[in-house]
């Protein structure tokens, strides 16, 4: 059984909604991070967490640990605001993307996902595969 290449495109793909993946991961294990600090004070915030009132509760423990995660956490998010962006292109310009967005649910991302795993769908031979 042969192996598959991906196409360049779909490489490039693969290595967009890879890294934003990484991204997201990185952000969430920086707020859990949060939390810990939190759960060793008498702090109980209010509201949705990473909200701005949230924020504002918390920074006000004073504590550096968790203005440096804060920091981290709004440098994270821009960049997961500009691979997005990036996203956003990469469908643009992508006929089986754009296709694939047509499905009710599926969004920029999970169409990105898709097509670069797949890729070259005729290279299935039958249904099945």
């Amino acid at each position: 059984m042969a192996c598959h290449v991906p196409s360049r495109e779909g490489m490039a793909h693969r290595d967009l909604v890879r890294f934003r993946r990484g991204l997201v991961e990185e952000r969430a294990y920086v707020k859990n991070m949060v939390h810990g600090v939190i759960l060793q004070t008498s702090l109980r915030p209010t509201g949705t967490p990473f909200s701005r009132g949230w924020v504002a509760q918390v920074r006000s423990l004073g504590d550096k640990r968790i203005g440096s995660r804060l920091r981290t956490i709004g440098h994270l998010d821009d960049e997961i605001r500009g691979v997005d962006a990036d996203v956003r292109a990469a469908v643009r310009n992508s006929e089986g993307a754009r296709l694939l967005k047509t499905i009710p649910g599926v969004g920029d991302y999970s169409a990105l996902v898709i097509h670069a795993e797949i890729d070259d769908i005729g290279r299935f031979v039958r249904a099945e595969k």
